[in-house]
């Protein structure tokens, strides 16, 4: 996945500074424009790019999910509005829920929509683990 430029315009650490203000977020250590945080103790990541400050939930899933599983969670966040600044990235064996929040979103908007991402990854992951219908059955209602 190629990343989009990152930006400078808001001051270096801003974006940072943002996170922190939202009470379920727990900085681990950041650097180089990224950082690695804690979102109500599910482990994270998150950068400022050129769209936005980005967050990245890492999915908890035990085992490799089914062939059909990247298949059904990228058509379904394709098919979903609400989901349109949603992606899913494999990271060193794992997975990682990515949301994209706009430049200006005040504490509060933002850790509402961490709850939310908190949500969506819990259940992407479940429907990994499970044969009990893919996340296309229940991801709309999840947004």
């Amino acid at each position: 996945m190629t990343m989009p430029p990152r930006t400078r315009s808001r001051g270096p650490g801003s974006w940072l500074r943002k996170l922190l203000e939202c009470p379920s977020v727990a900085l681990i250590d950041a650097g180089r424009g990224v950082a690695s945080i804690e979102v109500a103790g599910v482990r994270a990541k998150a950068t400022q790019l050129e769209g936005g400050l980005c967050v990245g939930v890492v999915l908890d899933i035990a085992e490799a999910p089914e062939p059909d599983w990247l298949n059904e969670v990228t058509l379904s966040l394709a098919a979903t509005p609400g989901a349109r600044d949603d992606g899913l990235q494999c990271d060193a064996g794992g997975w990682l829920l990515w949301h994209r929040y706009a430049h200006g979103i005040d504490a509060r908007t933002l850790e509402e929509g961490l709850i939310l991402q908190l949500g969506m990854a819990r259940r992407l992951a479940e429907s990994a683990a499970s044969d009990a219908g893919g996340p296309g059955q229940v991801i709309g209602k999840l947004i």
